[in-house]
């Protein structure tokens, strides 16, 4: 297995991205940075995001004209290895006067897990994508007006601003824009949501034939026991979107799967782990068999009443990074992390050291994570699975619950 190297480790726990082309091209992989920088200019031309104008024709019109960045990313794969450079040209959407509705859905992490044990129970295909520069494929309602980042000027227009006419990253509005062209192009395709948040959708045939996509911003799940519906869709969406069909089910959101020789599957985040322990000095930690000392507890009274700052952000980045361990692997942490949640605001030393014996705990546990059982005879309804999925986005009344048929 290709394990990091404490090299590794090291890098990811003191190395940072470049903040800006100027510090990008101080560094010694400047190459690769500018090769990603290119990139994203390319995609802006490919899909005509935007016309350059004179500053000066506007200087008597009533426009918003913002400011934009330049943002760079190293991604990592499931075990911290960079493999990919990546840029994006960033609009300061905070200086928008008004940017009309924000609110972007995305599926619950709840969701992806039964969608997910449905399929391996089932023995369905479980396939992961990517729409490239998902953003950029949504209209914007009106143009808006854009500053090239420093250091792009010459490359895009100097002297000039950028009319906008798609939903760049940064913009308050491009989450919603970009989510309600993915929802109407799946609809156009005759697919039917299957939550209220119109972020998993459903597409069945008289033979029995089902496919089920999910969206989380530009990251997709395609779900489903028929290569040919699964080829349609791809078809279809790849008119307008360049939809990627990567692999099986390995590495989506930070979460690694892995199949075992009885068909089941291993859903772990021991890489995100790894890279936890490294930020906060864990790495070769006292590992603790458990999450808290036997009969622990905390006294409010013991307590100062404001933690100093520094107490407060290093206790909110610990239970921070162990939320999202905790939402999608690794479960058995949620009681130890949300007690201590309580005393986020006037953590000390006592409630800190509580906090790191949970990584110590989880570094004595990396690999662990949830199981998802595959079992092909599997009835989970007489002719349909059938999910309560909708007592998730509603109040706790038992009359919102609705029976979701996903085929």
């Amino acid at each position: 297995m290709n394990q990091p190297g404490p090299l590794v480790l090291a890098m990811i726990a003191i190395a940072d991205e470049p903040k800006s082309i100027a510090e990008a091209e101080q560094r010694e992989d400047k190459a690769s940075w500018w090769k990603s920088v290119m990139e994203e200019i390319g995609s802006w031309e490919a899909l005509k995001v935007y016309k350059l104008v004179d500053e000066d024709e506007l200087k008597h019109c009533d426009v918003e004209i913002i400011d934009s960045k330049v943002v760079f990313k190293l991604k990592l794969d499931e075990y911290n290895n960079p493999f990919r450079y990546k840029c994006r040209i960033v609009a300061r959407g905070f200086q928008e006067s008004d940017a009309g509705d924000t609110f972007a859905q995305m599926a619950h992490p709840i969701t992806i897990r039964t969608l997910i044990s449905i399929a391996v129970a089932k023995g369905w295909s479980i396939r992961q994508g990517n729409v490239k520069t998902a953003y950029l494929h949504a209209q914007l309602p009106k143009p808006i007006y854009l500053r090239p980042p420093r250091g792009l000027e010459k490359l895009l227009g100097s002297g000039k601003l950028l009319e906008l006419r798609k939903a760049v990253y940064g913009l308050g509005a491009s989450g919603r824009l970009w989510w309600q062209t993915f929802t109407d192009k799946n609809k156009e395709l005759g697919m039917e949501s299957i939550t209220p948040d119109d972020c998993v959708f459903r597409l069945t045939t008289k033979d029995g034939s089902v496919l089920i996509i999910v969206i989380v911003v530009d990251d997709v799940l395609i779900i489903g026991n028929s290569n040919e519906l699964r080829n349609k869709w791809f078809a279809f969406m790849n008119k307008s979107f360049e939809v990627t069909d990567d692999c099986d089910l390995k590495y989506y959101l930070g979460v690694h799967y892995t199949r075992d020789a009885n068909g089941d599957l291993i859903a772990s985040q021991s890489g995100y782990l790894e890279r936890v322990l490294a930020r906060f000095g864990m790495t070769k930690c006292k590992h603790a068999i458990s999450l808290m000392q036997q009969k622990f507890s905390i006294d409010p009274d013991n307590l100062p009443a404001e933690g100093s700052a520094e107490d407060v952000e290093l206790m909110r980045q610990i239970l921070g990074s162990l939320m999202y361990l905790q939402v999608w692997t690794r479960p058995e942490i949620s009681y130890a992390v949300n007690y201590l949640a309580r005393y986020t605001l006037r953590a000390d030393k006592s409630t800190i050291t509580a906090a790191r014996r949970i990584l110590r705990y989880l570094a004595a546990t990396q690999s662990e994570g949830i199981r998802f059982k595959c079992n092909p005879r599997c009835e989970l309804g007489e002719h349909a699975v059938k999910v309560f999925a909708c007592l998730l986005y509603t109040s706790d009344a038992a009359d919102d619950m609705q029976c979701v048929d996903l085929g």
